[in-house]
């Protein structure tokens, strides 16, 4: 899978990308171009002192956009690598007047060097750098080097936390073309790192017992945690993706010394390579096209470390209609886990899901309080869930849409359960959101055409109406009859609407056991809206063919 930080091999392959105007799912969304972005932009933060937004490029190149009062956006220059000190950015994070920024100084050189660095507001749009944390030297991979990525600074600003990524894509040996011939992970990589705000120039070992002593280690088991955010009740959650195996992404909770597991699951998987014998041309997770696959990243490894014997914390279960397909191990065959009432840990393999928010009365619609928002950054691929870029071939999602915004629903009022609802699709590789001024704002990458769009809720938004226990439909896509699932009642009243949730093209009354004829309808998108005898609202989306 392509990460959005492999920049030089992204170039290739998003110059292929044509433009195109995002488009809402339900009513009541509206969707504005609101700002031109530099091409490889990365994150996007809100200075609620300036009231701007800053978003940074991967060079290390950071800009204010603040509205002019007539809904424009006016663009200033603020910062270079040279105020920072950081060459190849993937962090940002804003604060109360504290601004931070990791990354590395090289992402292709032999070695590599971790930073964090912060800037103190220091009146107007006055900021004063220095250096939070920097790594020793080391080995660096260059293929699937994640390197420092997340961050995010603690709700009572005291401290910070951020990602240092995994070196490699599923704990294989990465040479660093023969430069280093037994090297996997190392003790400064796939961890979560936690330091005081107020430090300076704190140095990093490349060493586990020091590390392990220092009181900086926070969590382990991390492949590429790329967005933190908390919830309304202060619970931290992070989005990180799997691979280049058909295993699903994850959204995991954060938690104070717990293990995520890399490099023996991903997404809830069992990695196969740390069984001996293992052959990677019978594992019908493994896409032959992928780029893993064809430079021999998986074989048969006797070496591979064995697991610790502690529990992995498990990522966040998703129950859909939505980002919930996956790969059966045994047949190959795709499928969709809440067509048959189960759930995804967490969401469909290759979606790579980034930026990540969650909503504490700051958006003018109240039935969106509390939940969560996502980005999904890969286009999507064929029926084989692959595409061809050049000379490379990309794994990108199979079925599943990606390049969208998805509401994340909490289930029995924990985010560690939830149900995802796609909002928007057609964005050109979103990397990064936030809630500002009673509107999201979102950052694509795209390294030709790059926008921010402004996002507005009216509150006549159709999907939110719903319950988060949604229903789920089969076949789909489907030609004739609808069966629904997971209905939970014996009759019930339904309505068929276009997808903008304006026109109602069928409805009646049914029991559970009926079959819905939809032969009728024209091809397309459309939304199944269901009421229940007891008054409970569940909805599900099909596509008519």
């Amino acid at each position: 899978m392509i990460k959005p930080y492999l920049l030089a091999a992204a170039t290739l392959f998003l110059s292929l990308l044509t433009a195109a105007q995002p488009i809402a799912l339900d009513t009541g969304i509206t969707i504005r171009e609101y700002h031109q972005a530099k091409g490889n932009s990365v994150r996007l933060v809100y200075d609620e002192i300036n009231d701007q937004l800053l978003y940074a490029t991967g060079e290390g190149d950071i800009y204010s956009v603040k509205d002019d009062g007539n809904g424009n956006a006016q663009e200033t220059f603020m910062f270079t690598a040279l105020d920072h000190e950081i060459g190849f950015v993937q962090g940002m994070a804003i604060r109360d007047g504290l601004l931070v920024v990791c990354g590395n100084n090289s992402a292709f050189e032999p070695t590599t060097t971790g930073r964090v660095s912060k800037a103190v507001h220091s009146g107007g749009n006055n900021w004063t750098w220095s250096i939070l944390a920097t790594t020793e030297e080391y080995e660096s991979a260059n293929n699937f080097d994640h390197l420092f990525s997340g961050i995010i600074i603690t709700q009572d600003k005291s401290e910070v936390i951020w990602c240092s990524g995994a070196r490699g894509s599923h704990g294989e040996i990465q040479t660093y073309d023969g430069l280093y011939p037994s090297l996997r992970g190392l003790p400064i990589t796939s961890i979560l790192l936690k330091i005081p705000s107020n430090s300076n120039n704190i140095s990093l070992l490349d060493d586990s017992t020091w590390l392990a002593n220092s009181g900086y280690l926070y969590a382990r088991g991390t492949r590429n945690f790329f967005d933190f955010e908390y919830t309304a009740d202060g619970k931290l959650f992070a989005l990180e993706n799997s691979g280049d195996r058909d295993d699903p992404e994850e959204m995991n909770e954060i938690v104070p010394g717990a293990h995520y597991g890399y490099p023996w699951t991903m997404g809830g998987n069992e990695n196969p390579m740390q069984y001996t014998p293992f052959d990677p041309d019978s594992d019908k997770l493994i896409n032959k096209y992928c780029r893993a696959y064809k430079r021999g990243y998986f074989y048969n490894d006797p070496g591979f470390p064995q697991a610790p014997n502690i529990t992995f914390k498990e990522p966040v279960r998703n129950y859909g209609p939505d980002a919930d397909y996956y790969r059966d191990p045994t047949t190959g065959e795709v499928k969709k886990a809440s067509d048959t009432g189960g759930y995804i840990t967490s969401f469909s393999s290759h979606r790579s899901p980034l930026g990540l928010v969650f909503e504490n009365n700051n958006l003018q619609d109240p039935r969106l309080k509390n939940k969560g928002f996502m980005l999904s950054w890969t286009p999507g691929g064929d029926a084989n869930g692959w595409r061809y870029a050049g000379n490379d071939t990309l794994t990108g999602t199979f079925v599943d849409e990606s390049e969208d915004l998805v509401m994340l629903s909490p289930r029995n009022g924990s985010f560690n359960e939830i149900n995802a609802h796609q909002l928007i699709k057609g964005f050109r590789t979103p990397i990064d959101l936030v809630i500002a001024r009673n509107k999201m704002y979102v950052l694509e990458y795209n390294y030709v055409d790059p926008k921010i769009y402004e996002i507005s809720f009216s509150g006549t938004t159709g999907i939110y109406e719903y319950d988060n226990a949604s229903i789920s439909v089969f076949p789909n896509p489907v030609k004739n009859f609808l069966e629904i699932k997971n209905v939970g009642t014996s009759s019930f009243a339904y309505r068929v609407v276009d997808v903008s949730g304006k026109q109602t093209m069928i409805s009646g009354t049914a029991r559970a056991s009926e079959r819905i004829n939809v032969a009728p309808l024209p091809a397309g998108v459309y939304q199944l809206l269901l009421e229940t005898e007891r008054g409970e609202k569940r909805l599900a989306r099909f596509i008519k063919e």
